[in-house]
């Protein structure tokens, strides 16, 4: 039995060693027939023949040092020595040419390099690309530096070097980061004799000037001349902005990576009437001139909300216009894909100089929806000017009914939005709450947005079902309010008529009606009055949305004055020629006052009040107290009426008292506050015992 069981696990473990040898050998088999495939891949495609290359070029690279940093490897020092092939930007070629712009690289606003198979195409150019200046933002400070064309990815040591000092490779972002602003930039390799792949002067002004582009406008990059967008500008800490020639600032300058300066930031509409100015730290006015043509798309605008992704046009693509229609110093137009990740469609073209307006390629017309930039090059290959569109062939309007930005007495309402398209389009939000649902059809989605502060502004994605979808934001544009502090931004908003008190109207006074607006730039001036006679105007901010209005300005109205009915304060807004109107608040009528009976009126408790004040009272208030409390006299040994002058001039004091602590902003006893409506009461009633007790007050203070 035993044997059996011996001569079977011998023939099982010599099955296993034979199945193991059949598996090594097949696996051998296969890597003999990938191996060409693997040279193929590895091997430099660009490199000469053995009859081509010169001696030199092989002595060069035959007798490259050790220890040089490679360019993305994991220790960063890569062998040199003994290789075999020569990449096509260390040939030995003396003169180069500046590659087109069509060829460049350059990363998407989302800083993702290109696919691999673009790459491919692009490293075949015999020619030496173009670096450029860019700049992104990075938690709370902006970086700047050098940004390479992905054909300086073949080259395995690239040395960056400005004014003879070695940049630092940032590994997050790809560019190196610029040591200062000054000087020259010079990309090279370290083997190279007399010879640069590409030189960037930055020039002696110690300031930069970037275009910014992007979703948030968090990263751009360096432009030769300004004329329209958002620029920001770089700047020494010294220097400030002209506030005169550029206007408010849009944001307070932010740190930069470059020690010693700071980051300015202007908005340019495009029509000379605001420019960049920036004041020296001696005073002197430093000004970039807006020059050279002026480029915009023009066509079939949809109107939205988007701010920073370019206009969206509908129905086919825009033209290029050139202010004036010169083109003559353009020499390529460069369109593409904007803000995708990965492989990213790009085409360009030379403009008809013949003709004002260009047209974009037919390729734009053939994708129907997307995001697009286009970049506009002199005839020397330097970026002079770029813009970008949205473009949806399948969409045909957007539709908001909405019956006044300012809401009803019972507030807002829900407005419905229609967006109408091609049939086999779809419209799908991307920042609604989930319990707002939309209602799709074959041409045309309904959505009904509730009356909420998350719902005014939505962004949506449309296209085609089986294709690319482009960003549109939509805004339903209501107003709202609330009364609060001066000076404190509110987080609550209301859309109803909010009651405030007499007191807040005060001359002292610090409450703030709050007005916010749908967005900046939405209208020049709000008024506001407790009628349209005598109603007042205040200026918005370019920059902002939200209007403060002290309500101490309207002190002097004589409404408030009216104590037997309520008196509303109306706000006004004139949008697009069309004038709306609001009841913010709204002040309620005192309840009736009724009789005063000074025989009812206690002269014992009066006596106790004024004893009181008296304590906490000084200077000619507490002599002035003291002198009335010594008028009363104890009702045992007095007639029913001997108080009654007592009772009169008690009041008329305690009125007094009020106003002082009032105006002062005294700590009033409660005792003293149940007593306010009757000595209010007592003042109206005996205008001549109060003239009597002001007057006396204002001799001892004179004492």
């Amino acid at each position: 039995m035993w044997v059996v069981i011996t001569m079977a696990l011998l023939l099982s473990f010599a099955l296993l060693v034979v199945a193991l040898c059949i598996a090594n050998a097949s696996r051998r088999d296969k890597r003999r027939a990938i191996s060409p495939r693997k040279v193929h891949h590895t091997e430099n495609l660009d490199a000469p023949s053995a009859s081509e290359v010169p001696a030199a070029s092989k002595e060069l690279a035959s007798d490259q040092g050790k220890g040089l940093k490679a360019k993305g490897s994991s220790n960063g020092v890569q062998e040199m020595g003994n290789r075999t092939e020569t990449p096509s930007l260390w040939r030995g070629e003396r003169q180069r040419e500046a590659l087109s712009p069509e060829k460049r690289g350059g990363r998407s606003r989302g800083g993702v390099l290109n696919a691999p198979e673009e790459r491919e195409a692009r490293r075949k150019s015999s020619r030496t690309p173009k670096p450029e200046i860019v700049c992104w933002k990075r938690e709370q400070e902006w970086m700047l530096g050098v940004e390479a064309p992905d054909e300086f990815d073949q080259i395995s040591t690239l040395l960056v070097v400005q004014n003879d000092v070695c940049l630092v490779e940032d590994q997050t972002s790809g560019a190196w980061l610029l040591s200062h602003l000054g000087g020259e930039v010079i990309l090279r390799t370290p083997d190279a004799v007399g010879e640069n792949l590409a030189r960037i002067s930055l020039g002696d002004d110690d300031y930069l000037v970037l275009r910014l582009s992007g979703r948030d406008l968090n990263q751009g990059r360096r432009v030769k001349q300004v004329s329209r967008g958002s620029y920001l500008v770089v700047a020494p800490s010294t220097w400030s902005r002209h506030e005169g020639r550029s206007g408010p600032a849009p944001a307070t300058p932010e740190p930069v990576c470059v020690h010693g300066h700071r980051a300015h930031f202007f908005d340019l509409p495009g029509d000379n009437s605001v420019g960049i100015a920036l004041l020296d730290g001696s005073g002197r006015t430093i000004e970039v001139a807006s020059g050279g043509p002026c480029f915009q798309p023009v066509g079939r605008p949809l109107p939205d909300a988007c701010e920073n992704l370019g206009p969206l046009f509908v129905t086919i693509p825009p033209r290029l216009q050139a202010a004036g229609g010169n083109w003559e110093s353009v020499g390529k137009i460069v369109v593409g894909e904007e803000g995708k990740r990965g492989k990213r469609w790009r085409t360009y073209f030379e403009p008809d100089r013949s003709l004002p307006e260009q047209a974009l390629p037919a390729a734009v017309m053939e994708r129907k929806a997307g995001w697009y930039f286009v970049r506009f090059y002199d005839l020397q290959g330097d970026l002079m000017d770029s813009l970008d569109f949205r473009f949806a062939a399948g969409l045909k309007g957007i539709r908001v009914s909405q019956h006044s930005p300012l809401p009803s007495d019972k507030g807002h309402e829900s407005t419905t939005v229609e967006f109408c398209h091609d049939a086999d389009w779809q419209v799908t939000a991307s920042t609604l709450p989930s319990h707002v649902k939309t209602q799709p059809g074959s041409e045309r989605t309904i959505v009904r947005v509730p009356p909420t502060l998350e719902c005014d502004r939505s962004e949506w994605l449309v296209g085609p079902r089986k294709g690319q979808e482009v960003r549109v934001v939509v805004l339903v544009e209501r107003v709202r309010w609330t009364v609060g502090i001066e000076g404190h931004t509110p987080s609550q908003w209301q859309d109803k008529r909010l009651p405030v008190p007499r007191e807040a109207f005060a001359a002292t006074s610090g409450i703030t009606i709050w007005i916010r607006l749908p967005r900046a730039r939405w209208t020049e001036r709000v008024f506001i009055g407790f009628c349209f006679e005598m109603r007042r105007g205040y200026e918005v901010k370019v920059t902002e949305c939200m209007v403060a209005i002290p309500l101490r300005d309207f002190s002097d109205a004589p409404q408030l004055k009216c104590w037997s009915r309520d008196q509303v304060l109306t706000f006004w807004v004139e949008v697009n020629g069309t004038l709306h109107e609001a009841s913010a608040t709204v002040v309620h009528a005192d309840a009736p006052k009724r009789e005063m009976d000074i025989h009812r009126i206690p002269a014992t408790r009066v006596a106790c009040v004024l004893t009181e004040l008296h304590r906490m009272a000084s200077g000619p208030l507490r002599r002035l107290l003291k002198e009335v409390r010594r008028r009363y006299r104890r009702p045992h040994g007095a007639s029913a009426n001997r108080n009654e002058n007592f009772v009169r001039q008690g009041l008329c004091v305690l009125a007094v008292f009020l106003q002082i602590a009032e105006s002062r902003k005294l700590p009033i006893p409660r005792s003293a506050r149940r007593w306010k409506a009757a000595a209010q009461s007592a003042g109206e009633r005996f205008p001549e015992i109060m003239v009597e007790v002001w007057r006396r007050c204002v001799n001892l203070k004179g004492r």
